[in-house]
């Protein structure tokens, strides 16, 4: 472990490296390790200016409005989710997070998807020809 600042100066670490630790983190903060827990706590408050960044964008940022996060860093959700929610409700009062229901692609095609073929969010545009492309397959 001592070596690794000095190794990643030389290569720094790709994301995937990175997330490879999150479990290990994980364990060391329900463990009760400081830095640890200091670390999760970090990762809820960038999750959540995230969200509000696209709320804000999307002009959703006063809105009711669900707010799922996916991705494995969720699966430590005990460590996670308290610090995230408190940080969204800064910038989003009104969002209220709630567990993902499918995987991102999913809800990528629900919005592709809309009956009334229109954008369900202001400012956010979405193009999907996944169907013209699995046709040329």
């Amino acid at each position: 472990m001592e070596t690794l600042p000095a190794r990643w100066r030389e290569r720094p670490p790709t994301p995937e490296q990175l997330a490879g630790f999150a479990g290990a983190v994980a364990e060391l903060a329900r463990a009760g390790d400081p830095d640890a827990r200091s670390v999760w706590r970090r990762a809820g408050v960038l999750l959540a200016d995230s969200a509000v960044a696209a709320l804000r964008r999307t002009g959703l940022a006063g809105a009711v409005v669900p707010v799922a996060g996916t991705g494995g860093v969720f699966a430590a959700a005990d460590l996670l989710l308290p610090t995230f929610t408190r940080a969204l409700r800064v910038g989003a009062p009104y969002a209220r997070p709630v567990t993902a229901t499918a995987d991102p692609l999913a809800g990528a095609l629900a919005l592709c998807a809309h009956p009334t073929g229109e954008t369900l969010f202001t400012g956010l545009v979405v193009h999907c020809d996944i169907e013209e492309r699995a046709g040329k397959r």
